[in-house]
């Protein structure tokens, strides 16, 4: 059983998600739950586009900048959804895993450019 949450940073983006052919079909019948993260500040103009059986999560800051969620709208619940096999389970870790290493690959040149940049100053 899966937990599925797909990240749209825009409207558009999230316009675009729909346009795609597999509409987020699980065919095989894993995912549990279903959920939209959306910055704060588009819940209002995207609340209606959103899937019946979707829930929302809505990313934003505090005053002091600290970065909170807050689920809007509870996903439904798939209950004729299976359980992983072992297979399925060590193939969902080494997605997250090369996820992982992609992000630290980023945040490193990110960390280093900024670094080239001050040192110019």
């Amino acid at each position: 059983m899966l937990l599925k949450i797909e990240i749209k940073r825009s409207k558009a983006d999230l316009k675009n998600d729909f346009k795609k052919i597999h509409n987020h079909k699980d065919y095989y019948n894993r995912i549990k739950h279903f959920y939209y993260a959306i910055p704060y500040q588009l819940y209002e103009s995207c609340k209606d586009l959103f899937p019946e059986n979707a829930g929302i999560i809505c990313i934003f800051k505090n005053s002091y900048g600290r970065i909170y969620c807050k689920i809007m709208k509870r996903a439904k619940v798939n209950k004729t959804c299976r359980k992983l096999t072992n297979e399925e389970i060590l193939h969902v870790a080494k997605l997250g895993t090369m996820r992982i290493w992609n992000l630290k690959q980023k945040l490193i040149n990110y960390t280093n450019k900024n670094n080239n940049n001050n040192n110019k100053i």
